[in-house]
């Protein structure tokens, strides 16, 4: 009835993740408006506004958008996960290493590490720290999706910086080819065989 027939000076807000949910009866008196997920910058944008006014010291910006790139377009998730790490923290301060631990992804800089060894081609040294990344349990998936983006990173800096250290060609295959390989590797009876696989196809694209 209040629905129906609301007050004049009454607006009433409905937020939920789960609209399927919502009886047609309400929907049909609703004015609907999807919003759609956050940039991961936004986000970023956000949570480093958070940390200054809580006075969270941070190592490293990287540090703070891993967590951006968790929270998936939500904000609340974002702080969720946020609270989450800083949970782990001693001395409250915001660490790659704490990330890692707390949310499953690899440090930025073994993550920047590996790239570094598939761009200039070095297999055997690629394979030893792949190698010791699934001695700690690493997650496939979220590796993956690591490497991506900070393949991504440095196209965009090549790109913005004009830089020559590899060719512009060679990044956007690479890309390309994980973008496409990526999506069946979680998928395989043997992930950690195929991603070993394709690594090292990469890093011997010229052989």
């Amino acid at each position: 009835k209040t629905l129906e027939e609301p007050p004049a000076h009454v607006v009433f807000i409905f937020a939920t993740t789960e609209v399927h949910k919502i009886p047609e009866t309400i929907l049909s008196r609703c004015l609907r408006f999807d919003l759609r997920p956050l940039s991961v910058d936004l986000i970023q944008q956000h949570l480093q506004k958070v940390l200054e006014l809580e006075q969270i010291a941070v190592d490293q910006s990287s540090t703070v958008r891993s967590i951006a790139h968790c929270a998936r377009g939500s904000v609340r998730d974002g702080l969720n996960l946020l609270e989450q790490v800083l949970a782990l923290s001693e001395t409250k301060k915001l660490t790659d290493q704490l990330v890692s631990l707390s949310l499953g992804r690899q440090q930025t800089s073994q993550v920047q590490n590996l790239l570094k060894m598939i761009l200039d081609q070095e297999h055997k040294q690629l394979s030893v720290l792949f190698h010791e990344m699934l001695q700690k349990n690493v997650d496939l998936e979220t590796l993956s999706m690591q490497l991506h983006e900070e393949l991504y990173n440095t196209l965009q800096d090549h790109i913005t910086h004009k830089s020559k250290i590899y060719p512009l060609e060679e990044l956007f295959w690479m890309f390309e080819q994980m973008t496409k390989d990526f999506q069946w590797v979680h998928k395989s009876l043997s992930s950690h065989h195929v991603l070993h696989a394709l690594f090292l196809k990469y890093a011997l694209r010229k052989t």
